[in-house]
């Protein structure tokens, strides 16, 4: 049998049928480029983008009965979503580091205000990255391929094999559901509607 013919559901039933590390190479070879370019993309660094790659890689492995193979998502966009869900415990790790690195490297150029500044971002992306997992698994989909992912309207709409319309109905209501989220905190909170 040519695995590489075979789909992406038909590879992840195979790994679920004991042909799992065939079945995991053909996967990994098929899209380690494309997740390596996108996380390059947000991470703009070599090697913390291989390693996030193989990390989720590692989980694909590791966690493949967790992706749901009656969902009208790809394979594809479940893969990016555990990308996405390292990186933002990568963040979350860089960001509790952050400060002993500065210390330790002697950042002599960097003002209090700027690290004060940057450390204030760092934690408005976690504290967005927190409130989104909160969403429904649509809204959650939806807001990270666009917000993360990079993906244009038309892209998702192809991605989840959804009607234009219905991803920017979707996109819409998923923002309202998190700027609710957002205004329980923060009366001041604005999303840039």
């Amino acid at each position: 049998m040519n695995l590489e013919k075979l789909s992406d559901k038909e590879l992840m039933h195979l790994m679920e049928n004991g042909e799992k590390e065939k079945a995991f190479n053909v996967l990994y070879n098929r899209y380690y480029s494309d997740l390596y370019r996108f996380l390059y993309y947000k991470l703009d660094n070599t090697i913390d983008s291989e390693d996030l790659t193989q990390e989720t890689f590692i989980r694909l492995f590791m966690d493949h009965t967790k992706f749901r193979h009656e969902n009208n998502a790809s394979f594809k966009t479940w893969l990016y979503h555990v990308a996405i869900n390292i990186r933002i415990d990568y963040y979350r790790k860089e960001g509790s580091l952050r400060g002993l690195l500065v210390e330790l490297m002697g950042a002599h150029e960097l003002t209090p205000q700027k690290i004060t500044e940057k450390r204030e971002k760092e934690t408005f992306f976690i504290d967005c990255c927190e409130k989104l997992r909160k969403l429904d698994a649509q809204s959650y989909d939806l807001l990270s391929l666009i917000y993360f992912g990079g993906y244009s309207y038309q892209q998702v709409s192809d991605e989840m094999r959804m009607p234009m319309g219905t991803v920017k109905i979707n996109i819409y209501r998923a923002k309202s559901n998190l700027k609710k989220l957002f205004l329980k905190h923060n009366k001041n909170f604005s999303l840039g509607d």
